[in-house]
């Protein structure tokens, strides 16, 4: 389990347990003062009990949101910090040539690559996500995302 997960749900817990408690006390302060003839808790404390932990735990959701968040935005930019290599130029090229799609090892006889140069160069490529691979029998498809391309 992720501990972003395991920290929401224990502030969750000790939320629902705050909340829970301060009931009960009310509850209970309430019964001793009219018996006593006194006067009631104040409803303002109670709110007080209940808003402070409410506070802590959209604090730490929009904090734990944004940590989130951050990582999303450089995934969406990374292909675009990063230039093409020629080599990756020249592979993309060769796709659109190719209807936007061919094996990997097409790539590689077209290309004079050892299997090893041909799976690095695809891997950045599908890492950025140019290129989707897919394994069709004992090949490996690769097809260009139209997308990424205009």
């Amino acid at each position: 389990m992720e501990i972003k997960f395991i920290l929401m749900i224990t502030l969750i817990v000790l939320l629902v347990l705050l909340f829970s408690v301060t009931l009960i006390v009310l509850l209970m302060w309430q019964m001793h003062m009219m018996m006593m003839g006194g006067y009631s808790f104040p409803m303002f404390w109670f709110l007080v009990f209940i808003s402070i932990p409410l506070v802590i735990v959209l604090i730490m959701y929009l904090f734990l949101s944004s940590k989130k968040n951050e990582g999303k935005k450089y995934e969406s930019i990374k292909h675009y910090v990063y230039p093409l290599t020629d080599e990756e130029k020249n592979i993309v090229e060769f796709l659109k040539q190719n209807n936007y799609r061919s094996t990997q090892k097409e790539i590689q006889q077209h290309f004079k690559l050892s299997k090893v140069k041909a799976h690095r160069i695809l891997a950045r490529l599908e890492s950025r996500g140019i290129i989707i691979r897919t394994k069709r029998g004992r090949e490996m498809l690769v097809v260009l995302k139209k997308e990424e391309v205009s």
